[in-house]
C-alpha cells in the first residue's frame, strides 16, 4: 500500500535526521504503525490549521484570487504543522507530536 505524503515525509525525516529513533522503532517492529499514526495526525492537524486560517481570512471573490488564497492557506498550514512535528533534535525530544501548541 503506498504511503500518504505526510507519512512519506515522516519516514524520510526519521531515516535522515533521527536515525536512532528510526532504528529503535524498526527493531521493535513499530516503525510502520508509528509512521502511519503520526502521519495521520499531521494530515489532520494541517487540515484543522488550514480551516482556522480560512475562518480568520476567508478567500476573496473571483476564481483566480480564490484559488491562490486557498493554495496559500494550504502551504502555510503545512509549513506551520511540519515545523511542529518534524524536529531535528534527536537527543532531547522524541517524534510523538508537536512540541508545543500552534497558535495563530
Amino acid at each position: 500500500m503506498p504511503m500518504k505524503p505526510a507519512q512519506d515525509l515522516l519516514m524520510n525525516h526519521l531515516r535522515e535526521h533521527r536515525p536512532k529513533e528510526y532504528a529503535g522503532l524498526q527493531a521493535a517492529g513499530d516503525l510502520e504503525s508509528h509512521v502511519q499514526e503520526v502521519g495521520e495526525e499531521i494530515s489532520e492537524a494541517v487540515e484543522t490549521y488550514r480551516q482556522r486560517i480560512l475562518e480568520k481570512q476567508p478567500p476573496p471573490k473571483g476564481d483566480m484570487a480564490r484559488m491562490q488564497h486557498l493554495q496559500w492557506a494550504q502551504r502555510t498550514a503545512k509549513e506551520v504543522i511540519l515545523a511542529e512535528y518534524l524536529t531535528m533534535d534527536e537527543e532531547t525530544e522524541s517524534l510523538i507530536g508537536p512540541s508545543g501548541g500552534y497558535e495563530d
